[in-house]
């Protein structure tokens, strides 16, 4: 039997905020053998604090949920539901802007392909950890409207 879909979004959030950390603390171990561009650099360092800025604020946030002890389809679940899932996607953005910039700095430059490639790889382990909440997210929706919270 699968996971109840309030379950199967916790351990989805959980485990994109884990790639986040994941993927920060990989990228701040390597960042000093890559050649990138102050601005560039500067720029990965700022995506790689929000992330763990997001580590805490989202482990704080499911574990409060946890904690909660209401029916999985009530308002307030359903409204931490949502800012858990706009709390991950809130650096997507920054996140792609930085890829797009290291790839055409990449372009230019050929030293600066290392530091592009150590960054889309961690951007699309986030990405696909993400796509998984968003699923995770959809099913739980779907059932809060079926269990008349909607």
């Amino acid at each position: 039997m699968p996971p109840a879909p309030l379950t199967a979004f916790r351990v989805a959030a959980f485990n994109c905020a884990a790639t986040m950390l994941e993927s920060q603390s990989f990228i701040n171990r390597e960042l000093a053998s890559v050649e990138a561009a102050k601005p560039h650099q500067q720029a990965i360092k700022r995506v790689c604090e929000a992330f763990l800025s997001n580590w805490f604020d989202i482990g704080t946030e499911l574990d409060e949920l946890s904690e909660l002890g209401l029916p999985d389809y009530s308002p307030t679940v359903h409204l931490r539901v949502e800012r858990i899932h706009q709390w991950l996607g809130e650096h997507l953005p920054e996140l792609h802007d930085l890829v797009t910039a290291l790839s055409s700095a990449a372009k230019d430059d050929p030293q600066c392909t290392s530091a592009y490639i150590l960054v889309a790889e961690s951007a699309t382990n986030v990405l696909a950890a993400f796509a998984s909440v968003a699923e995770a997210r959809e099913q739980y929706l779907e059932a809060y409207a079926r269990e008349g919270g909607a």
